[in-house]
């Protein structure tokens, strides 16, 4: 579900540069990095085909296969991780945390910087209740 994001977020990253947490933080960078983002994301209209990049007939095997990629976290000898609360950050309009993480955890809270986005996620996640602006499932 974040192959587009992740792809977005490593062509900010300098190729040569390996990262390092001790290097000093550009906030103007950071400010402008997340500008562009919102500024991208106002622009798509809260549907599957926008949040997968036109390839919203992928859907299902997407979350199918992130599924698969859990639960090998979850299940088995090589169980790492509880079942408890699931986080769903840059949730868009619900469609991992419906299809992936909700079948899986007993709670699952979204996070979201565009409100249209989380208005669209409330109507396909009806069963889940609304604090503080922020969807709780």
């Amino acid at each position: 579900g974040y192959t587009g994001f992740l792809y977005r977020m490593s062509s900010v990253v300098d190729q040569e540069e390996t990262y390092n947490p001790q290097h000093a933080v550009d906030q103007h960078a950071v400010d402008q990095w997340y500008g562009k983002a919102e500024k991208y994301w106002k622009a798509l209209s809260p549907t599957v085909d926008s949040m997968l990049g036109g390839h919203s007939r992928l859907s299902s095997i997407d979350a199918s296969c992130s599924r698969q990629f859990l639960q090998q976290f979850i299940e088995g000898k090589h169980a790492m991780v509880g079942t408890g609360v699931a986080l769903d950050c840059g949730a868009g309009i619900g469609r991992v945390s419906k299809h992936v993480l909700l079948p899986l955890f007993d709670t699952v809270d979204l996070v979201e910087m565009n409100s249209s986005f989380l208005q669209k996620s409330k109507s396909s996640l009806p069963l889940c209740r609304y604090v503080l602006g922020t969807v709780s499932c």
